[in-house]
């Protein structure tokens, strides 16, 4: 009964310190601006009831382990701002970022802020899109018929897998449809690359493709979509190790 009572106890320390943490730190009006490729800037204001030693700005990057950290300078209006470089930072197109901020003020306490995301999508252009699960398509010219044919060569190409072969249905997969390779080249960033025509990335279930307006359209639209749909339907193998 002892031990419960101060198990109790300990707990209502731990809680009522954080809370006063908390009381400390206040983070309002976070926003997040960027321009595709360019810059991706953090801006956010630090209220406090104890004079900030140090703030740090952590960012989760989709896909990958090692989270960045920059430590932050706060003036004395409370509002910080940071701005990073997607291409420096290897920031992935169509991927989403988690970020937080952890204060540390005078007096020694701590306070972790609640992660916020966003989406880093190509805001260069100004998308328009239409859904048919498991498949959205996304595409920059072009009317609705033509975003309406990109979900059925998706579809068709599905089943054209699907009746080859035992295939996974994907949860969901987003198609970027860009009228012209350069654009398309420069959000994966392989510019240097002219052979590229697609890409697909299973981990953040997006394909990217390039279908300029012409008569050829509609066949590179059937030989795209389809043949970037397999790494969604099948799962990589195993991989064994040799025997010694």
């Amino acid at each position: 009964m002892r031990r419960l009572i101060l198990s109790i106890l300990t707990i209502i320390l731990v809680l009522g310190i954080s809370s006063a943490v908390s009381a400390q730190v206040q983070v309002n009006n976070e926003e997040i601006d960027y321009r595709f490729g360019e810059y991706i800037s953090f801006h956010s204001e630090i209220l406090t009831t104890s004079p900030v030693d140090s703030v740090l700005l952590f960012i989760q990057r989709e896909g990958k382990y090692d989270t960045l950290t920059s430590p932050v300078l706060v003036p004395q209006d409370g509002v910080v701002e940071y701005t990073l470089d997607p291409s420096k930072d290897r920031i992935r197109a169509f991927s989403t970022l988690q970020y937080w901020y952890e204060v540390t003020l005078q007096n020694g306490d701590s306070f972790a802020t609640p992660k916020g995301s966003f989406y880093y999508d190509d805001n260069r252009f100004e998308w328009q899109m239409r859904a048919r699960e498991p498949f959205e398509a996304m595409w920059q010219e072009g009317d609705a018929d033509f975003g309406q044919s990109i979900l059925d060569a998706a579809q068709q190409g599905l089943e054209q897998i699907s009746n080859l072969l035992p295939a996974s249905i994907p949860d969901n997969v987003r198609i970027y449809a860009y009228a012209n390779p350069v654009d398309m080249r420069a959000t994966l960033q392989v510019s240097d690359r002219s052979w590229v025509g697609a890409h697909t990335d299973p981990d953040l279930q997006v394909m990217v493709v390039s279908l300029p307006t012409g008569p050829e359209q509609r066949l590179e639209m059937e030989r795209q979509i389809p043949h970037e749909m397999t790494p969604y339907c099948f799962p990589p193998p195993l991989v064994r190790k040799a025997n010694p």
